[in-house]
């Protein structure tokens, strides 16, 4: 269902989650699955295909000021797959901030200024606020942290 036909934001929420799945999905599929598993598309976890729809998720997921970090990445990357569990670990223990998957071969625009990946950019009402390139978890963690908000932290449970 195209999202123009669509009545109301509930509608948009649930064509959001469907294309984020789809896009888990084929990225699952053509890295071969990744280490730990995938995570799962919802709630504060999406991914993105297209500009326009990049650009909506940034506006509408930030514009309250709620942090949104960005993990740029290619089903031919080899990397890639290794930071996936810790991404989605990072969207559970920050349920305030929103967390983004965006593959590089369907954003031209953005995708040019991206040098390598996996790439993590942070982002506060549509403005960049800090990226990391070769990264490792803990450093990922870090960076999280250090610009989420004053909310609640949900620890990983043990």
């Amino acid at each position: 269902k195209p999202l123009a036909t669509m009545g109301g934001t509930k509608d948009m929420d649930n064509a959001h989650d469907e294309t984020a799945n789809a896009v888990l999905s084929v990225m699952a599929e053509k890295m071969g699955g990744a280490p730990g598993g995938m995570p799962e598309a919802g709630g504060n976890l999406s991914a993105v295909r297209g500009e326009d729809q990049f650009g909506r998720t940034l506006w509408e997921k930030g514009k309250n000021g709620a942090l949104v970090v960005v993990k740029y990445g290619a089903a031919w990357c080899k990397h890639c797959p290794m930071m996936l569990p810790e991404f989605g670990a990072a969207a559970r223990r920050h349920p305030e901030a929103h967390f983004v998957l965006a593959d590089v071969d369907t954003l031209p625009e953005t995708g040019k200024d991206i040098r390598f990946t996996p790439t993590f950019s942070f982002y506060r009402g549509g403005v960049k606020l800090d990226e990391i390139t070769r990264t490792s978890p803990q450093q990922l963690r870090d960076h999280v942290w250090m610009h989420a908000p004053d909310k609640p932290y949900v620890p990983d449970e043990a």
